[in-house]
């Protein structure tokens, strides 16, 4: 997962990485194959998508700690 500080959300650098790295089929395959199959991939979620599971999970965490 490619994630940021809040403050780093806009950053332009940032950005351009994760836009790369997640159009590159090379890379992907790469981190499939590096994690032994077990990766899943998120590429069809949008940025807001991912912030909502991200938020659901750090919520749940809470509730159980």
């Amino acid at each position: 997962m490619w994630v940021t500080r809040k403050a780093d959300a806009q950053n332009e650098v940032y950005k351009k990485i994760a836009e790369h790295v997640t159009k590159d089929k090379k890379y992907l395959d790469a981190v499939v194959a590096d994690s032994s199959g077990s990766a899943v991939l998120a590429t069809e979620y949008s940025a807001a998508e991912l912030q909502d599971i991200l938020q659901k999970l750090q919520d749940e965490k809470k509730a159980s700690a």
